[in-house]
């Protein structure tokens, strides 16, 4: 894994993290959908529409509601790029206004199913928005928008593009969430107890001599094997075609799509009929062109006007569920400490026993605040092995040197609240360090932050 700087930000704001370089540009957002409202007397219909209530309310030009603002617009222009599946646990500082980004390629053919759970349902306020990405990122279209009703965003890419998923609670809401996004084919195997494995001709594959290429793909099986809907549709056509032999058109209506299942040896489905996916449509055979092959089924997609599509996509399974977490160890807004010497892309080094605080959990690894000396803290991405609870001493750094009368201060910086007056560190345990600060425990159990001498 790599170490790397990312973000300056104000201590007292918890920003999203910059990862990749989605460009920085002004975005048109369009198309926002409806949402349900928690509390009817409130503007929470959309996120647009709480903006608007801000700005009717004139909180939009208060620093807290500019920063909230702000942050919705920051996490967009830079989000954090991430591969599927994925699940994080993160927390947001009700106190602080604060969004986070997160950029995914997006295939047609898939079925992408983003969920949300929070440690308390009851304080849920989030708005969670999904955009595609248009005219060169310079341009985010509003496709959907979390269903509190559903617990779950379900969807489905019509071209292999670019989305962004925005997450914000409303001002002075948060607490610890789980995202879970999950990728699955957007349809259901055709022939009953196969799979991919089962596919032998492919899509674009050379016929007759390279005159023609292959529409679809050959699923190779048993005759009489089961051959099954895909999706829910409508049955258009049951008939023989000269190359195709007995076959069954089905219509796909809510994804604008047509079916085509050839060489059957039998039929069971009727013109106008209903199906669900998983209906019997009929068996597996080899008539048609295909009567000197083994049995197969030939599936072919269609979009309008008969463009064939490769069902690959379609078809191949998901990864399955994201990997689980690492339980309670790493709690979220806790001091940790780097178990090693971190490099980072820019500043410096950051040494053995850094203290740190976790702002999410992932499944590739962690990303921390480093409290900052000047009123600014750095967010990183480290590997789980690279930071340790602090519980044992810290044995990097030799005795603790500290000036007459000092304080005990709740943060590495000098605009940290002192929390406790010192008169020597005697029984006084080093836990951590950052720059010119201890991070130290006294004889009471008392932790903070201790100037170095």
């Amino acid at each position: 894994m790599k170490y790397h700087y990312i973000h300056q930000l104000p201590n007292n704001r918890l920003w999203s993290v910059c990862l990749i370089g989605v460009a920085t540009v002004f975005f048109m957002i369009t198309g926002c959908a409806q949402e349900e409202v928690a509390e009817p007397f409130e503007p929470r219909a959309s996120h647009a529409a709480y903006i608007e209530g801000l700005e009717q309310m004139d909180m939009a030009d208060t620093a807290l509601g500019g920063q909230w603002i702000d942050a919705s617009k920051d996490v967009l222009a830079e989000p954090m790029q991430i591969e599927l599946p994925f699940r994080e646990q993160l927390f947001f500082d009700p106190a602080a206004p604060d969004a986070a980004g997160y950029a995914f390629e997006g295939r047609r053919g898939r079925s992408i199913r983003i969920s949300i759970s929070f440690n308390q349902p009851s304080e849920q306020r989030m708005f969670v928005d999904l955009f595609r990405v248009e005219d060169g990122n310079e341009k985010l279209v509003h496709i959907a928008s979390y269903d509190r009703e559903q617990n779950s965003l379900v969807f489905e890419p019509q071209r292999d593009n670019l989305y962004l998923l925005r997450l914000q609670p409303e001002l002075l809401r948060g607490g610890r969430y789980t995202l879970s996004i999950e990728e699955n084919p957007a349809l259901a195997f055709p022939v009953e107890g196969k799979g991919m494995r089962d596919v032998l001709s492919f899509f674009g594959d050379s016929r007759d001599g390279g005159r023609r290429q292959h529409e679809g793909v050959d699923i190779f099986a048993t005759r009489g094997t089961p051959v099954l809907s895909v999706s829910a549709g409508t049955v258009r056509r049951v008939g023989t075609r000269e190359l195709g032999g007995k076959i069954v058109f089905v219509r796909d209506e809510k994804r604008g799509l047509n079916y085509y299942y050839a060489h059957l040896d039998e039929q069971y489905a009727e013109r106008g009929q209903t199906v669900s996916p998983g209906d019997l449509l009929g068996a597996v055979g080899n008539t048609g062109n295909a009567i000197t092959t083994p049995p197969h089924l030939q599936f072919v997609i269609y979009a309008d006007r008969w463009r064939a599509l490769d069902p690959w996509n379609y078809l191949e399974p998901g990864a399955g569920p994201p990997a689980l977490l690492p339980g309670d160890e790493y709690p979220l807004e806790s001091h940790m400490r780097t178990a090693r010497e971190i490099g980072t892309v820019l500043g410096d080094d950051l040494p053995t026993g850094t203290v740190v605080r976790i702002i999410a959990a992932g499944t590739e690894g962690l990303r921390v605040r480093v409290p900052g000396h000047q009123g600014l803290s750095q967010i990183i991405e480290l590997a789980y092995e690279d930071i340790e609870l602090i519980e044992q001493p810290l044995e990097a750094v030799g005795p603790l040197r500290m000036a007459e009368n000092t304080y005990l201060y709740s943060a590495p910086a000098p605009h940290g609240e002192a929390v406790a007056e010192l008169s020597n560190t005697a029984g006084m345990t080093l836990l951590g360090v950052n720059g010119s600060f201890y991070y130290v425990e006294t004889e009471t159990g008392q932790r903070g932050w201790l100037p170095q001498g």
